[in-house]
């Protein structure tokens, strides 16, 4: 039997490669997609870890509140277990680009083999000290190679001139042009954003890396360390954060046993520079004591040296002047500072980062886990749809094949030698399929998906992981499947007699449908129309599975158009109908009502702001049933006026939420996550980080950051304090670039102002999500097109198997070949329209499970899809099936009448 079995099998393949082919496609596709989405989540991470291990990314990034000396950095070096140092400086100044003022960061430059190395993207490394690169951002207009940057300091008080290094640039680094000779990579900042800063409008722009000689402080800014036999671990492992927590102790000993020396080294700088101020004071009343007696005595003797007459008496005057001299205001700054050493002493402490806590290294790996979030819904739609293909494509050839199966039978060859003939018939298909597939689209997918996000990231090689356990679940799945609805189709056909199968099947009795009952519209049809809704319901295993193969194509491609829709809405109703501010501006602490008043007149009388709201907010945990989130509290003194700065609404029905003296507000993610609901309590710190209990007045809609709103009274009432205002939200006249320049400039230089935090940056962010899930959304699309293409193509192709004979007759009595090609295809587009119906019912479940599945911590993406987007997915779905109707039309016009009439006998 086996050499007979590989024949008939081989024959039976050549014969139906059409079916073959159907099997093999759907399985190609569905292992491609299945394999190459799930795979882009892990080699977006080994992408990444790769780049870290071969630039040498920090492991732990050491920060103190009075910097580090050369002592320090050579105590951590001899620390056990601490591979590489690298001790780095860094200003954050201001340059002008084609006219528009930037915030920049001017920073050390690493070793080329040493921690934090970096990749040069154009150009060369800066050779002399005025040379500088600029880290490459292809989203963002950088200064051409061969420019010479110019950068200057943004305003600061005096204190923290003493404490930095002085009061002008020069003071701090030795050049202050730089010609840029290169664009280069850093690991540390694998997303376009940098930092938050101080200068300019509040982001940072460019990183720009100069030798490090440039810098004149003697104390570094940050060290930055590898651990020895930290690459043996994945960096998104566990293991790999729990093996650096064992070197951590020992290296924040290190801070522990330099406090006091460290101390008396700064009040020692501060009282060096108190004294060469004082110096050079009371040299210049010396001087002017001379000049003041020489022009005296120049008057009485206009013609005379006079200086032999004066002498006597410089001294004695230079004493008085001394004594009347009010050195209060010179001594002002330096006790100042003094005071300030003080309070960072007093919170003196070295503190440990790791790569979690570094914004970029996070970023990136929410959106890797967002891929596997995609990755895990969308293969599984790919299964269910390739396997009811399967079903049907393997019922209808075993049913063409009765007679042949009742020979088999007949002849003594039992079930299971005949049931494997179709069993191998799939699997070889499947098979096949299934590895090329893989092949392919481990290949395809994450090449196309990582250089997608490539967009606002930057890793610049793809290295792939190990897949060999997904590239064997992928093409198992597939298989296994194929292989199970085939048996399952054979089950029913092998337990027949012989005699039974060797006779003709009996066609399926006609059966009146509802549509016959309703005669004043049965009545009106004409007879091919008639036909049509007889055959829809007669064939109701096919009615089902073109329905779902269709219905599960066209899921796909609404969740595909969903996924941008749902962030692209984010941005428009976060950012426009909730936010109607355009700025944040934090205050400085322990602000005066007189420094308060005048920086209000001041903006009152400009008219860069429109208008502006005073109020305060910190951010502390919140806590219920043990879950722990951090949240932003804000403290409402005006209702009325907030309202116009923020709309408090219900996300589902749109209806107004008053915030009152009864409660708080929360949005909506934060009470989600939280598990607390209108009317239940949860905890918070108080501004002074004493417990609170908050009730819990209303939820609203807000898409961006965990936030809590009460009322002044309201938080009153509970704490018994007053907190005043440490912060102005602010409207501007428009949000470009010019008009932010401008306002930067304007408040930065105050006195009052903490730090500036425009909205636009956060838009700016999502826009560039949405230009990255583009290229994704059309992947999906593409994938999900290919898979309709391929139902259709079969369903058809079964269609046309199934009812030869039919069509072969109507071309007997006279039908012209448009005309049978319209008695079949006028039910494939009904079913197609009916299967598109239901995949928007469909994709609009799944688009709603994906939203929620990707969400990040903070960030609640909505289920927002489009009208156009519905309206698109149901005209592709209906594009496809036309397009697979126009593929097989000629085999219909091909169609033999004698042979396909005697095809029974």
């Amino acid at each position: 039997m086996g050499l007979a079995l590989i024949k008939d099998l081989l024959r039976e393949i050549k014969q139906s490669f059409g079916r073959f082919f159907a099997i093999f496609a759907i399985c190609f596709i569905g292992v491609a997609f299945f394999a190459g989405v799930t795979a882009s989540s892990s080699d977006m991470k080994s992408s990444s870890d790769a780049y870290y291990d071969d630039y040498n990314l920090y492991d732990l990034r050491i920060l103190s509140s009075i910097g580090f000396d050369n002592e320090d950095v050579n105590q951590i070096s001899q620390v056990e277990g601490v591979e590489n140092v690298f001790a780095s400086h860094y200003l954050d100044l201001l340059t002008t680009v084609d006219e528009v003022e930037k915030a920049v960061r001017v920073t050390s430059l690493p070793d080329s083999d040493g921690v934090n190395s970096l990749k040069l993207v154009k150009g060369r490394l800066p050779e002399a000290d005025n040379e500088c690169v600029i880290r490459y951002e292809s989203t963002t207009d950088l200064p051409e190679i061969g420019d010479e940057i110019t950068f200057s300091k943004g305003e600061e008080s005096e204190v923290n001139a003493l404490l930095e290094g002085g009061e002008n640039l020069e003071d701090e680094i030795a050049n202050t042009s730089y010609t840029v000779v290169g664009y280069v990579y850093t690991p540390v900042y694998v997303s376009y954003y940098i930092d938050s800063t101080t200068v300019g409008n509040g982001t940072l722009s460019y990183l720009v890396f100069v030798n490090d000689e440039n810098f004149k402080s003697q104390y570094y800014s940050e060290v930055y360390l590898n651990i020895s036999g930290a690459k043996d671990f994945s960096t998104y492992d566990n293991d790999y954060f729990e093996y650096l927590e064992s070197y951590e102790d020992a290296i924040l000993a290190v801070g522990d046993s330099r406090f006091e020396e460290r101390y008396n080294s700064l009040v020692s700088e501060i009282e060096e520079k108190r004294e060469a101020r004082l110096a050079t004071l009371n040299d210049e009343i010396y001087a002017q004591v001379v000049a003041n007696l020489t022009s005296i005595y120049q008057s009485y003797y206009p013609d005379r040296d006079v200086s032999d007459m004066i002498a006597p008496y410089i001294e004695p005057n230079y004493q008085k002047a001394l004594a009347e001299f009010d050195y209060s205001l010179v001594n002002e700054p330096f006790d100042q500072a003094l005071t300030e050493v003080e309070d960072r002493i007093s919170n003196y402490t070295w503190l440990s980062l790791t790569r979690n806590e570094s914004y970029s290294f996070v970023d990136y790996k929410q959106s890797a886990n967002r891929m596997g979030a995609i990755a895990t819904v969308f293969p599984i739609f790919f299964i269910v749809v390739a396997g009811l293909v399967c079903l049907t494509t393997m019922a209808r050839l075993i049913d063409e094949q009765r007679g042949l199966i009742g020979t088999y039978k007949a002849l003594g060859y039992s079930r299971f030698i005949i049931s494997l003939k179709y069993v191998l018939y799939a699997l070889i298909a499947s098979m096949i399929g299934g590895i090329l597939g893989c092949i392919v689209g481990l290949k395809i997918f994450p090449y196309i998906i990582i250089n997608a996000w490539n967009i606002i990231y930057q890793i610049p090689d793809i290295v792939p992981a190990n897949h060999t356990i997904l590239s064997i679940i992928a093409v198992l799945s597939l298989t296994l499947t194929t292989m199970i609805v085939t048996i399952i189709a054979c089950g029913e056909t092998t337990a027949e007699v012989p005699s039974e199968l060797m006779r003709p099947k009996a066609p399926i009795s006609g059966k009146k449908i509802l549509l016959e009952k309703v005669g004043f519209i049965w009545k009106r049809l004409n007879f091919t129309t008639k036909v049509t809704m007889r055959n829809l319901f007669l064939y109701k295993k096919r009615f089902i599975m073109t329905i779902i193969g269709i219905a599960g194509c066209g899921a796909l491609i609404l969740a595909g158009f969903g996924i941008k829709d749902s962030i692209r809405s984010l941005v428009t109703k976060q950012f426009s109908e909730i936010f109607h501010y355009d700025l944040v501006v934090s205050l400085n602490s322990n602000l005066e009502e007189e420094s308060l008043n005048s920086l209000t007149s001041d903006m009152d009388s400009n008219l860069l702001y429109t208008d502006y709201l005073l109020d305060y907010g910190y951010t502390e945990t919140a806590s219920n049933n043990d879950k722990e989130i951090d949240a932003g509290i804000s403290i409402v003194s005006d209702i009325d006026a907030y309202k116009n700065y923020l709309s408090f609404r219900d996300r589902k029905s749109h209806k107004k939420v008053n915030l009152t003296d009864e409660g708080a507000i929360l949005s909506e993610k934060l009470a989600r996550d939280l598990g607390v609901k209108v009317g239940d309590s949860f905890t918070i710190n108080d501004a002074n980080g004493a417990p609170i209990t908050i009730k819990v007045s209303g939820i609203c809609e807000m898409y961006v950051g965990h936030s809590i709103y009460m009322t002044a009274n309201y938080y009153t009432s509970i704490t018994g304090e007053d907190l005043g205002v440490n912060r102005m939200l602010v409207k501007l006249p428009d949000s470009e670039d010019e008009t932010i320049n401008l306002v930067s400039s304007d408040l930065m230089d105050r006195e009052q102002i903490k730090a500036l935090t425009f909205l636009n940056t956060n838009v700016e962010h999502f826009e560039n999500m949405i230009k990255s899930l583009d290229i994704v959304t059309y992947v999906l699309i593409i994938s999900a097109g290919l898979l309709a293409f391929v139902v259709v193509y079969n369903l058809i192709n079964v269609n046309i198997s199934e009812r030869i004979r039919e069509i072969a007759t109507t071309k007997v009595l006279g039908f012209y070949n448009f005309e049978v090609g319209m008695y079949v295809y006028r039910e494939i587009i009904l079913l197609t329209l009916i299967g598109g119906v239901f995949g928007l019912i469909l994709g609009r479940l799944l688009h709603v499970y994906i939203m929620t599945t990707v969400e990040l911590e903070d960030v609640m993406f909505g289920s927002y899809i489009s009208a156009k987007s519905f309206v698109l997915t149901y005209l592709i779905t209906f594009i496809f099936s036309l397009i697979v109707d126009l593929v097989m039309y000629p085999r219909l016009s091909k169609i033999k009448m004698v042979e396909s009439l005697k095809s029974v006998e």
